[in-house]
């Protein structure tokens, strides 16, 4: 028996199906946005604050802060793919929105989630007196 023939016969565990890799790599997103909402409550990424403004510190406000934020992450972990910190959009961007989630998506499904965080960001855009 060769090298190469010892190799292939060794196991390297069970093979998974596609719901349980779908299950994984689900659950990986849920932790990793979890851990996002948790540094946003300590230190807010300003892609966040300048999106949703400053995180209140009373309650109730400071959940109905976390849930907008929960939402603005959420979709940069799962359809973005990026990690909290990171902007969307460049350094030099002055356009919050595009910061926190980059350009308008033509995807009907990715669109969708943008959609809803545009919302988030009108309802709650800074209201300038003049």
């Amino acid at each position: 028996m060769s090298l190469s023939d010892e190799a292939s016969a060794v196991e390297v565990g069970p093979a998974i199906g596609a719901e349980d890799a779908l299950a994984l790599i689900e659950s990986a997103l849920d932790r990793q946005v979890a851990h996002a909402i948790f540094r946003a409550a300590i230190d807010p990424a300003e892609y966040l604050t300048a999106l949703l403004g400053a995180r209140p510190n009373e309650e109730p406000h400071a959940a109905g802060w976390d849930s907008r934020a929960e939402n603005v992450e959420n979709f940069r972990h799962r359809e973005l793919g990026l990690s909290y910190g990171i902007p969307a959009g460049e350094c030099s961007e002055t356009d919050p929105l595009r910061r926190a989630v980059g350009d308008i998506r033509t995807n009907p499904v990715i669109a969708s989630g943008y959609d809803q965080i545009l919302l988030l960001y009108r309802a709650h855009a800074a209201v300038l007196d003049l």
